[in-house]
């Protein structure tokens, strides 16, 4: 699995890059879901990402993603994941590297390499 780290160095307005973003961490889900079937046979809910949808769903769906695996893995939930306006650079910085902080978290905790 890709370093959760490289995700906080997303270029911030860049669509390009975004895209990049949303399709690696759906890959990066699609690996925890897995991991934690294996790892605890809880069955976490799968979430769909769409660059495309409204920030606030977005967030609400990536949120929603980690609280699901979170409580499949028997670990506290993630911290607010929400409340960032991804069009300001400072908020994206900021959500950036706390989403790459709780992947990492996911990916130790499943016990994925």
């Amino acid at each position: 699995m890709l370093d959760p780290s490289l995700l906080a160095g997303t270029p911030f307005r860049s669509k390009t890059a975004f895209v990049d973003l949303v399709g690696t961490v759906s890959f990066m889900h699609n690996a925890l879901i897995q991991a934690t079937i294996a790892l605890t046979g809880n069955v976490p809910t799968r979430y769909g990402l769409d660059p495309a949808a409204p920030q606030a769903d977005l967030l609400q769906v990536i949120q929603s993603q980690h609280a699901s695996l979170s409580k499949a893995l028997g670990i506290e939930p993630p911290d607010d994941l929400t409340s960032f306006d991804l069009t300001d650079g400072t908020d994206f910085a900021s959500w950036t590297f706390l989403l790459a902080a709780d992947l990492t978290r996911l990916r130790d905790a499943a016990g994925v390499i």
